[in-house]
């Protein structure tokens, strides 16, 4: 059997990474299938993911001097994403724009749509990742993607409508998303895990790659958007425990508080720090997932409220809603650890289902 899987795999971003990682090995290992990520990088992709930027305005020069200053390190942490792309992953060859895959698409027995934003309804990238290159007829699937917003504006919803009915099997990550296909085609669908809950936490430990730091226990403050909420529940952690924070960011430069700053990890030693822990701190999606996976004593703060459905979709399935941090004045009260013995069941539950979900969905019954 051989499987093309469509998702976000070359951005230069943890999650999107790990997770087309897990949903290929999950069912390499499974069905002992070919399996391909089909390798869609769009020009502006490429553009987007050079160490330095391309000059063109006042301001990109700017943001390319100041870049100079942190080169080592930025260079580090692009090589780092490129060498988990080669190493780990399986592609296609590689395809530029929705029309070379439209005039000469990759033939497999079957087409997944991966997780993350895939769906995402105002993306440019639309055509692709609702698989419209297929050749007519082609058995579509989706595992586990998100559309990104909890409602579909008007003017796109006769688009996706049509894209949605061609699919064989639908899933989605979250329940918003179940709702809005049952808006748009009056079909229900089941909500299953992000994939990188589909690769066991053994499995992540052994490629995770050590980062030479001064401290052997440490809270993480793994930071995407950079808001000020997530190192104030850091600090509430320190001043609780007395561990030195680190904080993992990908912006080059930034005033804080923590005790060391990261900026040059790639995918593995971000496992590394994940899996090494005491306590983490994020405003991450997959942050929260890793944290999960490696059970580690964990506040999801939210920033951004209209894209916060993912995190607390996950973790009302884990009954984990006391780890939400949705207020710059809500203090850390009661106990900071987690007993994952109560949590193990409800995960090995939901994998369990996901797993149904999927391996039906190749199998076709």
């Amino acid at each position: 059997m051989k499987i093309g899987i469509v998702t976000y795999h070359s951005d230069h971003n943890y999650g999107a990474m790990l997770q087309a990682y897990a949903l290929q090995k999950f069912i390499k290992q499974q069905l002992l299938a070919d399996v391909q990520i089909i390798n869609y990088i769009p020009k502006v992709k490429i553009h987007s993911s050079h160490i330095l930027p391309k000059i063109n305005s006042l301001k990109s020069l700017a943001w390319c001097i100041i870049k100079l200053f942190y080169y080592k390190s930025i260079k580090r942490k692009h090589n780092s994403f490129e060498y988990f792309l080669e190493k780990y992953m399986d592609k296609t060859k590689v395809y530029y724009s929705y029309e070379e895959l439209l005039k000469d698409p990759p033939i497999f027995d079957l087409y997944i749509t991966g997780s993350d934003q895939t769906f995402n309804p105002n993306s440019i990238h639309i055509y692709v990742f609702f698989l419209a290159f297929c050749p007519k007829g082609s058995i579509k699937i989706s595992y586990a993607p998100s559309f990104g917003y909890s409602f579909i504006p008007e003017n796109k919803q006769a688009i996706l409508k049509a894209l949605l009915e061609d699919y064989s099997y639908l899933s989605v990550r979250e329940t918003s998303g179940s709702n809005i296909i049952n808006s748009l085609i009056s079909k229900n669908v089941p909500s299953v895990l992000d994939p990188v809950f589909l690769v066991k936490r053994d499995e992540w430990k052994n490629i995770a790659k050590p980062l030479k730091i001064k401290y052997k226990s440490f809270i993480l403050c793994y930071s995407l958007i950079g808001n000020k909420l997530q190192m104030d529940i850091a600090i509430q952690l320190k001043e609780k425990t007395g561990l030195p924070i680190i904080l993992l960011t990908h912006t080059v430069f930034s005033r804080t508080k923590a005790d060391l700053t990261i900026n040059c990890a790639g995918p593995l030693e971000f496992l590394w720090l994940f899996d090494h822990s005491n306590y983490v701190v994020t405003d991450s999606f997959h942050g929260t997932a890793f944290s999960v996976l490696f059970e580690k004593p964990f506040y999801s703060c939210i920033v951004l409220k209209e894209k916060s459905d993912r995190i607390i979709d996950l973790l009302r399935k884990l009954d984990l809603e006391d780890r939400v941090i949705s207020d710059q004045k809500m203090r850390i009260n009661g106990n900071i650890d987690i007993e994952y013995n109560k949590i193990a069941d409800k995960l090995e539950e939901e994998r369990k289902r996901s797993i149904d979900y999927l391996l039906a969905a190749i199998y076709g019954y």
